[in-house]
């Protein structure tokens, strides 16, 4: 995306004043956008879009509503389960390849794949026995 910033405060041409650059695009948001795709962290949504995109694969457990962390902590553990050599310790959600911020959630490739992997079995799993029942 473009952004337009003030090179400095007095609009004079050809001088740039750092700090005042660094502190726009920390403030547009752009210097946080770079640390996290530096980070390694491809996949984000907001909360509503991640509950609303994996509740399949939490809507066994009792939980809240909007509770985006317990959310999160149940898919982890599934995560966690799918991995080889997982002891059944302490979640490591910063190991699975996820985090949880203010108003999104990140995810890596790693973790993005198992995700869509396990949603689509979930999804899959009822159409096929409609279908079994329909060609009965």
């Amino acid at each position: 995306y473009i952004r337009c910033f003030k090179p400095n405060d007095m609009l004079v041409p050809g001088s740039f004043d750092p700090l005042t650059i660094a502190n726009q695009l920390r403030r547009s948001g752009v210097v946080e956008a770079v640390r996290v795709s530096r980070a390694g962290y491809p996949q984000r949504y907001s909360h509503e879009e991640f509950m609303r995109r994996y509740w399949l694969l939490s809507k066994s457990h009792n939980m809240e509503e909007d509770d985006i962390n317990g959310m999160v902590g149940i898919i982890a553990e599934q995560l966690q389960d799918k991995d080889a050599g997982s002891n059944g310790s302490e979640l490591d959600l910063m190991g699975l390849g996820i985090q949880i911020g203010k108003s999104k959630v990140f995810l890596q490739r790693a973790a993005f794949d198992k995700m869509e992997y396990l949603r689509g079995v979930k999804l899959r799993d009822p159409i096929v026995k409609i279908q079994k029942f329909c060609r009965m």
